[in-house]
């Protein structure tokens, strides 16, 4: 018998997300293809409770979790775009975001720079996109989904803004 240390346990969390994001992207526009989405959003949550709740945070957790997040979320927007549901710009600016901050990790990473952590606005604004892109799956009101991505944009804006304030200090 083969036994898994537990701090591997929020890691394959992690690391689960893509297997949710890639499930979504192949079986989408399937109604249950839905679940995929609402399961792979639940585990950014779940990994980091489960690894600070229990003192299992770990170094390859900081490295696993991100570059998760990114791959979840782009197959997620990719899909929902080749289905006509998101526009391209948005799309577009969701990806650059990312990899500006992908970028700025991998930098930081290189050049041991260690305070490259998570923010409440970096949180708050992953639940207003990740809200956005949920809501853009029911919503055929065109007008309220322009508003939903320029409040997404709006916060994006703010969480860079926020970021380039940490790093200054």
């Amino acid at each position: 018998m083969v036994f898994m240390p537990i701090m591997a346990i929020p890691n394959l969390i992690s690391i689960s997300r893509i297997f949710f994001g890639i499930s979504f992207f192949c079986l989408y526009p399937e109604s249950y293809a839905v679940i995929f989405l609402f399961i792979g959003a639940f585990s950014d949550v779940l990994d980091g409770f489960i690894a600070r709740q229990f003192g299992l945070c770990s170094r390859l957790g900081e490295i696993i979790d991100p570059i998760s997040d990114k791959i979840f979320w782009m197959l997620i927007l990719s899909r929902l775009y080749l289905s006509s549901i998101i526009p391209k710009w948005f799309l577009f600016v969701c990806i650059a975001r990312d990899m500006m901050f992908f970028s700025a990790f991998i930098f930081m990473f290189i050049n041991g720079i260690n305070n490259f952590k998570a923010s409440w606005s970096g949180k708050l604004t992953a639940v207003i996109i990740g809200s956005t892109i949920i809501l853009s799956l029911y919503e055929d009101c065109q007008l309220c989904m322009r508003r939903m991505y320029l409040i997404c944009i709006v916060f994006m804006i703010f969480n860079i803004l926020d970021y380039c304030r940490r790093l200054i200090k």
